[in-house]
């Protein structure tokens, strides 16, 4: 029995034994078989010449090895994966979704009261006015989804290093003030882009011709 430090990205917890007394417990196929070894070094500015020394003792085996250092196992950029780049395009995808979504539904609000703008204009309402009131609608559900999203992203930045500790290779997730300012403008420019159409179709609507319910 022994007490040894805790391993910060074995969070499930792992265990030490007698690799002979384990290997002789299996069956005979099984025997003598392993899938890693992980050997400490002394002297962690020489880790990757002795990988390389590993490999080269053991090249002429008809198994094939693979010595890697902890860093460069734990580099998720090794495996070919941008995160960033991953993240930025899942981001952008998911704007232009709620985008379409956004302009499907203005366009089909102001096209179903388009008598009703007729009437504000009638009473006095400028294109300004109504217009406004097009880009609210739209942009109502627009920041009260960015405001969700940012406070789910906050509660996940929170509690994801539990689940990744650091030094597994995987950047955690962080929170900053340029996060809410692009959340901000995001949803201001979906909002935009959303009622701009609906917009250009009050301003160029026929009074007359919308009372009337000939649209």
């Amino acid at each position: 029995m022994a007490i040894t430090d805790d391993v910060a990205y074995m969070t499930q917890g792992y265990m030490q034994g007698n690799y002979d007394y384990m290997d002789k417990a299996r069956v005979l196929s099984d025997q003598g078989k392993v899938g890693q070894f992980r050997v400490m070094v002394t002297d962690p500015s020489h880790t990757a010449d002795i990988a390389e020394r590993i490999d080269n003792a053991f090249a002429n085996s008809t198994t094939p090895i693979q010595s890697i250092t902890e860093k460069a196992a734990l580099d998720i950029s090794n495996v070919g994966m941008d995160l960033a780049s991953v993240d930025r395009d899942v981001a952008i995808a998911g704007m232009f979704m709620v985008l379409f979504l956004t302009a499907n539904g203005i366009a089909q609000a102001v096209r179903e009261r388009f008598a009703e703008f007729a009437t504000l204009k009638t009473i006095g309402f400028s294109d300004g006015g109504v217009i406004a009131l097009v880009f609210a609608e739209a942009a109502l559900p627009c920041l009260l989804g960015a405001a969700l999203g940012v406070g789910l992203a906050a509660l996940i930045t929170k509690v994801m290093p539990g689940f990744l500790p650091p030094g597994q290779g995987f950047p955690l997730p962080t929170m900053t003030v340029m996060v809410l300012v692009w959340a901000g403008l995001s949803a201001a420019l979906v909002a935009f882009a959303s009622s701009a159409l609906p917009a250009l179709r009050l301003k160029q609507m026929d009074i007359a011709t919308a009372l009337s319910g000939r649209t």
